[in-house]
């Protein structure tokens, strides 16, 4: 669900519905913690590196940046190694690009390939990008023991 807060912050909720897998924790027997096995954040299971990038974005152009977005998603979306890639709108003028890589590598290749130069060098360009914003980054690794 989606909320809007009176001073524009875009608000979602979330709502839970038990599953089969909720259940099953819930009913499986207590041990004590000496026996569970947890998994850290340098542990050797394949994760996936996510990149979160937010930029400037003038709100009242949201039409162009649409258009611009769909003529590129299809040749981005095709990056070998690339999970998935979203894109949203903050009401306080912020595109955020979620990108999910299978590996490292794949990340590593997308961020030095000539796709993702052109990509930047068009964002920056685009008449909907607002430069007195100053982007932002967020690169890690997803944690699906978490």
């Amino acid at each position: 669900l989606k909320a809007q807060h009176p001073q524009g912050i875009c608000i979602f909720l979330f709502v839970s519905v038990p599953s089969e897998v909720m259940l099953a924790r819930s009913m499986r027997p207590a041990m004590t913690l000496g026996r569970r096995q947890f998994a850290s954040f340098s542990d050797a299971a394949q994760k996936t590196v996510v990149r979160q990038a937010s930029y400037g974005m003038h709100l009242d152009k949201y039409d162009s940046m649409a258009k611009w977005w769909s003529e590129r998603s299809a040749q981005i979306r095709a990056t070998p190694g690339l999970k998935n890639v979203e894109i949203a709108v903050c009401g306080k003028g912020r595109l955020n690009a979620a990108y999910e890589f299978t590996d490292l590598d794949s990340f590593k290749a997308f961020m030095a390939s000539d796709k993702f130069e052109t990509l930047k060098k068009e964002l920056v360009e685009a008449d909907f990008y607002n430069p007195d914003v100053t982007p932002s980054e967020f690169v890690g690794f997803k944690q699906p023991n978490l």
